[in-house]
C-alpha cells in the first residue's frame, strides 16, 4: 500500500522552476515519461518516486525492512520552490518507522520524513541541484539497511521533532537525576512533580507562545502546609500581568526499556493517553488529582513522558529520551470533570540552558579566568557580556555610576535598569541567562575602584580597566593591584574612531601607563592618531569638541560615539583578551592594539604591537623620581657615544613626564646638533634646528610628546654630575618649571647610566 493511492491529481499550473528540476530528474534517473504529479495539500504538489537502493550483500542489519526498490515522495512547496528544499517522504505504508532513527515525527497516518542532514537543509540546497538531493536520499536508504543510520552504534538517536510549539529550556541531567534517584512526590509512584517558569502574558495563557523554564522539583514527602504554600505564593506571581510566571508540570516514568521510535507524535488528549499507555504509563488519574489540588496555575498542563532507551542517548549521559507536552485545560475542554480526549496538545522540544560549558564550546574559547573588571560602562559593558557569552562567569564588576537613559544608546542594558547601579545591573542581566550551580563566580561591587579592599581580589587573574579614567590610570601605575599577574586597559577616543586596548607585561613591564604613553609618541608614524591629539588639545584649550549635555547640571554630559563603531572596538578587545587569557602569543611582552573605524564605516583596521620590557631605573639624587626608557633609546645613545670616543657627546630626550606618578617616560633622543661642542672633559650642547625639531613633535602628537630632558656621556668614566652639570642643572631649572616639567639631567658614563632629577 502507497501514501499516493489516496492522493488526487493535480490540475493547477506547476511553476517553472519545478518544471525545469523534474526535467533535471528524469535525465539523471534515465526516465522517459513524466512523472505523475499528485496534490499533496492546500500548498504542495507531490511527486512518486521509486530509487535503487545497494543493499549489504548479507542482507539488511537487523533484518529490517528496506527494499531493493524503494518507492518515495518528493513534495515541493508550490511558492517557495527553490528556497525551501523538496520534503522526502517514504510513500511505504509500512515503512518500519519504529525500527528506525532520523525520522522526523508526524501526524498519524501520513508519511514518515526522512531526516536527512543536522542543520539547515534549506541551506544545504541552495548552492545544489535536485539530483544531489536524490544521491543523499539513495545514501540514507543505504545506511538504515546497514544499521549506520546513528552516528554512533553505542548510542541511541533520539526522535526528529518537526512541528513543536516552542521549548522547554532545562539540563538533561536534572530530570535523569529525579529519576535516578526516585524524587516521586508520593512515595511508590513513578511520577514527580516539578516547578517550572516562562514568561507569559496572562491574557495569551491559552496559546502555546512562549518557553518554558525547568526550576526545580518537588521532593518526594514535602508536607502539605508547604505545598500549600508554594502554590500561593506561584499563584500571587501570576497574578501580575506581565511578569515571570510560574507552573507546576508532571514527569512520568515506567523504568521499562523500549527500543521502537515513535513517529506519531499525540495533537489531542485521547491521543496523549494511548502514547503514553504503549510505554507502560498511565497518566489520567494522576493529571486529575492534579487538577482537583489546584496545581494547574495557568491554563495549559506540563507533562513529560520519559521513555527509557537500550543504549545512552546520543550526545548525553543517560538513556532516558524525554517528551514533552502541554494540555490545553480550560473550561471548554473539561467535561463531567475530566479533560475531554478532543483537548487540544502542544508538544515542545528541549533545549539545554546556556551555561558556561555551552558557551565555550560554541565560542571555540576556553578562558575560565578570573578577571576583575574596572568599569561597566558602555565599552565596559559589551566586553563583558562578551567575556559571559562566550563562557567565562567567573567574572567581578566594579563600577559606583547607575545606569541613565541616555546610556540606552551604547550600553547592553536597557530601560528596565534605569536608576539601578551599573555593575549590580550587568551582574543580574549575566545571571539571568546563565544556568549556574552557584552564582558565587559572579558578583558586583558599587564602590568606586580607590575605596576597593585589593586583599580581597589578588586572587584574580586579571584586571581589566575601563574606567577611561586618567585618575584610575595613575592610581593602578602608582602601584595598586599590582599583586594581580595581568593587567589590561581598554577605551574609546576620537569620536568612537579610535581603540585602543593595552595589556602590561609580565611583572608589570610596561605597564599601562608605559603603553598608553607610547600610543602618543607613536602618532608621529600613524596619522590617525596625530589627529585625534589634535582634537583633544581643544579640550585642554576649553573647547568641548564631543561633549553634549544630557540632562540639567555641570556634571551631566557624555561623549559623542555611537553603538556600532563601540561594538565594533569592543569585539575585538574581548577577542584579544579571550584569546591571550594565557598570554599564549604575547607571553612576557606588553601589547597595544589599535583598532580603527571611520565615521561612515568605510575604512577599518586593527593593527597591534608588542613592546618589550622598558629599561627602569630611579633618580640618583633621591627625587622619588622613576625614568622608564625604550631600550632602543639607551642603544642610540651607546651608539652616538661610541662614534665620539673619548669626547663627550649628548643630545636631548623625547618623551612625557607624569607628575601625578613621578615617572618620566622616554621613547627617543636628538642628539646634539651641529654647532655643540665636544671635548673629553666638557660638552655644550648647541641649538641649531633643535627647537624646531621639538616644536614639530609637539605639533603632530597634540602637545603630549616633547623635550624631556638632556643626557650626555663622560667617556673618561665621572660616575657623577660634574660641576659644570651641576651649573647647567641651576641654569636650566626655572625654564622647565615654567612648562612645567621636572629638569632631567642624566650621565653615560663607560660603565653606568645615571639618571638625576630635579623638582
Amino acid at each position: 500500500m502507497l501514501y499516493t493511492d489516496k492522493l488526487k491529481k493535480y490540475e493547477g499550473v506547476v511553476p517553472s522552476k519545478i518544471k525545469n528540476a523534474l526535467n533535471q530528474l528524469k535525465e539523471h534517473l534515465n526516465i522517459e515519461d513524466d512523472f505523475e504529479i499528485y496534490q499533496f495539500d492546500k500548498f504542495r504538489v507531490a511527486v512518486a518516486l521509486e530509487l535503487d537502493i545497494n543493499l549489504p550483500s548479507k542482507g539488511t542489519s537487523n533484518n529490517i525492512d528496506i527494499k531493493e526498490k524503494e518507492p518515495i515522495l518528493l513534495v515541493f512547496c508550490l511558492a517557495k520552490f527553490p528556497n525551501l528544499v523538496p520534503m522526502v517522504k517514504s510513500n511505504r505504508k509500512d515503512f518500519p518507522v519504529q525500527k528506525l532513527s532520523h525520522l522526523y515525527v508526524v501526524k498519524e497516518n501520513s508519511a514518515p520524513s526522512l531526516c536527512l542532514f543536522r542543520g539547515d537543509t534549506d541551506e544545504w540546497f541552495a548552492n545544489r541541484q535536485i539530483q544531489d538531493l536524490i544521491t543523499v536520499v539513495k545514501q540514507w536508504f543505504a545506511k538504515a539497511a546497514s544499521g549506520q543510520l546513528a552516528e554512533d552504534g553505542d548510542e541511541f538517536d533520539p526522535v526528529r521533532l518537526e512541528g513543536y510549539s516552542n521549548y522547554f529550556i532545562y539540563r538533561y541531567s536534572q530530570l535523569i537525576e529525579v529519576i535516578e534517584h526516585d524524587f516521586s512526590f508520593i512515595k511508590g509512584e513513578k511520577y514527580a512533580l516539578y516547578i517550572l517558569s516562562t514568561f507569559h502574558n496572562k491574557e495569551d495563557s491559552s496559546r502555546n507562545k512562549t518557553a518554558y523554564k525547568y526550576e526545580s522539583h518537588i521532593p518526594c514527602g514535602e508536607a502539605k502546609e508547604k505545598r500549600l504554600l508554594i502554590i500561593k505564593k506561584q499563584k500571587e506571581i501570576n497574578d501580575q500581568e506581565y511578569s515571570q510566571k510560574f507552573l507546576f508540570g508532571l514527569l512520568f516514568w515506567s523504568g521499562k526499556v523500549f527500543g521502537d521510535y515513535e513517529v506519531n507524535i499525540p495533537k489531542n488528549y485521547g491521543e496523549l493517553k494511548a502514547f503514553a499507555k504503549q510505554y507502560d504509563i498511565s497518566i489520567n488519574e494522576t493529571i486529575t488529582y492534579f487538577r482537583h489540588n489546584n496545581y494547574n496555575l495557568l491554563v495549559g498542563i506540563h507533562v513529560t513522558i520519559a521513555i527509557k532507551r537500550p543504549k545512552k542517548l546520543l550526545g548525553f549521559e543517560g538513556e532516558y529520551e524525554f517528551f514533552h507536552f502541554v494540555i490545553l485545560c480550560d473550561a471548554d475542554t473539561v467535561e463531567n470533570d475530566q479533560i475531554k480526549d478532543s483537548a487540544q496538545v502542544f508538544n515542545l522540544s528541549h533545549r539545554e540552558p546556556f551555561s558556561s560549558e555551552m558557551a565555550h564550546k560554541i565560542s571555540d574559547t576556553n578562558n575560565h579566568s578570573k578577571t576583575l573588571f574596572l568599569g561597566a560602562g558602555s565599552l565596559g559593558s559589551k566586553i563583558i557580556m562578551n567575556f559571559a557569552r562566550s563562557g567565562n562567569i567567573n567574572l567581578t564588576v566594579v563600577d559606583n555610576d547607575k545606569f541613565s537613559p541616555h546610556n540606552l544608546v551604547r550600553h547592553e542594558l536597557f530601560m528596565d535598569s534605569a536608576g539601578e547601579n551599573k555593575a549590580k545591573a550587568l551582574i543580574e542581566k549575566i545571571k539571568g541567562f546563565l544556568s549556574l550551580e552557584s552564582d558565587k563566580t559572579l558578583e558586583a561591587n558599587g564602590s568606586k575602584s580607590f575605596f576597593l579592599n585589593q586583599d580581597n581580589f589578588n586572587d584574580n587573574d586579571w584586571l581589566i580597566d575601563t574606567t577611561a579614567s586618567i585618575n584610575v590610570q595613575n592610581w593602578l601605575s602608582n602601584g595598586n593591584f599590582l599583586n594581580i599577574k595581568n593587567r589590561a586597559r581598554a577605551e574609546i577616543a576620537y569620536k568612537g574612531e579610535l581603540g585602543f586596548l593595552y595589556v602590561e607585561g609580565k611583572h608589570n613591564n610596561p605597564r599601562l601607563d608605559d603603553l598608553i604613553n607610547y600610543i602618543y609618541y607613536h602618532s608621529l608614524k600613524m596619522p590617525v592618531l596625530s589627529d585625534w591629539l589634535s582634537e583633544e588639545k581643544l579640550k585642554q584649550d576649553g573647547e568641548d569638541y564631543d561633549i553634549i549635555d544630557v540632562g540639567l547640571g555641570c556634571s551631566s554630559s557624555t561623549v559623542l560615539a555611537s553603538n556600532d563603531s563601540i561594538s565594533y572596538h569592543a569585539s575585538i578587545m574581548s577577542k584579544i583578551l579571550n584569546n591571550e587569557h594565557d598570554r599564549s602569543v604575547i607571553q612576557a611582552n606588553g601589547l597595544i592594539n589599535i583598532s580603527v573605524i571611520s565615521k561612515d564605516g568605510y575604512n577599518t583596521s586593527s593593527e597591534n604591537f608588542l613592546i618589550k620590557p622598558l629599561l627602569v631605573f630611579e633618580c640618583q639624587n633621591n627625587s622619588g623620581w622613576e625614568i622608564r626608557m625604550l631600550p632602543v633609546v639607551l642603544k642610540k645613545m651607546k651608539r652616538l657615544a661610541k662614534k665620539f670616543g673619548k669626547n663627550e657627546t649628548g643630545g636631548i630626550y623625547i618623551g612625557i613626564a607624569n607628575y601625578k606618578t613621578k615617572t618620566i617616560h622616554i621613547f627617543d633622543t636628538i642628539y646634539a646638533p651641529k654647532d655643540s661642542l665636544h671635548s673629553p672633559t666638557y660638552f655644550y650642547r648647541g641649538i641649531k634646528d633643535l627647537p624646531e625639531k621639538v616644536d614639530q613633535i609637539k605639533s603632530i602628537t597634540g602637545g603630549m610628546i616633547g623635550y624631556v630632558g638632556e643626557w650626555h656621556t663622560h667617556p673618561m668614566g665621572l660616575d657623577e654630575l660634574s660641576t659644570v652639570d651641576k651649573a647647567e642643572a641651576v641654569k636650566l631649572k626655572p625654564m622647565n618649571d615654567k612648562v612645567p616639567i621636572p629638569t632631567f639631567i642624566s650621565i653615560l658614563s663607560n660603565n653606568k647610566y645615571l639618571p638625576f632629577v630635579f623638582v
